[in-house]
């Protein structure tokens, strides 16, 4: 099993800021025994996914703020829409189509007009393109998306 934090609002609350020192704790416990049970078999891939679903732990206390940061969004990955266009990270930062053939990927890193992409920036921040959840205490943290 591997948890899954818990990010938005539920009963007037907003999570993860309303998680309990207890609840913390508790998650912070099975993502290490997550990341033990499973680090093996992603240490052998050749790419990483996107998705880093083992470190979770790293937003318990609150989510970075990536706004202005440099990241290859655009570049090394694109949100495609159902029509075919396509855009730099999300519905914003329009690129293209890829069925009229209008679709120019963005050359290099760009400064992230996001203020937070929790797993993405990890991946394919300009500076690293490794999972290293203990940097992420390098960024500002907000409480809620």
């Amino acid at each position: 099993m591997i948890p899954k934090l818990f990010r938005g609002a539920w009963n007037a609350r907003d999570y993860p800021a309303s998680y309990s020192d207890l609840d913390k704790s508790r998650f912070r416990k099975f993502s290490a025994l997550a990341r033990s049970f499973y680090g093996q078999q992603l240490a052998g891939m050749a790419e990483l996914p996107s998705i880093d679903v083992l470190n979770d732990d790293a937003f318990v206390d609150g989510l970075p703020i990536y706004t202005g940061l440099f990241c290859e969004a655009g570049n090394r990955f694109v949100y495609v829409a159902s029509n075919g266009d396509v855009f730099r990270c999300g519905a914003k930062d329009f690129q293209g189509n890829l069925l009229s053939g209008t679709f120019a990927r963005t050359q290099g890193p760009s400064p992230c007009d996001n203020q937070h992409c929790y797993y993405f920036f990890n991946k394919y921040s300009a500076s690293k393109n490794s999972y290293n959840h203990a940097d992420i205490q390098q960024f500002s943290v907000v409480s809620g998306p």
